[in-house]
């Protein structure tokens, strides 16, 4: 990722990034590739580059709240094996605890924050985001999944051709 992108995240998104509750969020596992701060990182920096590129087209997006809502749009699931049973579980109520998170960590919480953040899993969960911010999150969040998923599907088809007896190169 471009380092001025990373940097454009780390100076808005500077009182999210410093508290304990993103600081914890480097512990948790997500797609079993990455940490959840990073996997949101990754989406608040691919947010901003979507957002980038639509503004060359006059759709007009907040960057604060864009990455205020993409850093926190996955700290609900800090403790997940504690607070729900399974991954269908996990997926479907993460958001809503994303949110209570996110209200006592974002300053200037608002109604376009709390859209881009509970309803980050459609078509999953939830509905289909309302705001700008929602749906480049959204489609940000999808982006990076697969992004963080193709490292695992890289080892499992290597090593099922080992299974099979085939030498790799």
């Amino acid at each position: 990722m471009k380092e001025h992108v990373r940097n454009e995240v780390r100076r808005l998104g500077e009182g999210i990034i410093g508290t304990e509750e993103f600081m914890r969020a480097y512990d948790e596992t997500h797609h079993k590739a990455t940490s959840v701060a990073k996997h949101s990182e990754d989406v608040a920096c691919t947010s901003l580059r979507i957002t980038r590129f639509l503004e060359k087209f006059g759709v007009d997006v907040d960057h604060e709240i864009l990455v205020n809502a993409a850093l926190c749009h996955d700290l609900g699931m800090l403790d997940r094996d504690d607070k729900f049973d399974d991954d269908k579980v996990c997926h479907r109520e993460h958001p809503i605890h994303s949110v209570d998170v996110a209200k006592n960590i974002i300053d200037d919480y608002n109604d376009t924050v709390h859209d881009a953040i509970v309803n980050h899993m459609w078509p999953i969960a939830g509905s289909m985001p309302k705001s700008k911010e929602g749906k480049i999150i959204t489609f940000a969040d999808k982006y990076c999944a697969l992004k963080d998923v193709r490292h695992i599907m890289r080892l499992y088809a290597a090593l099922v051709l080992l299974r099979f007896g085939i030498i790799l190169p």
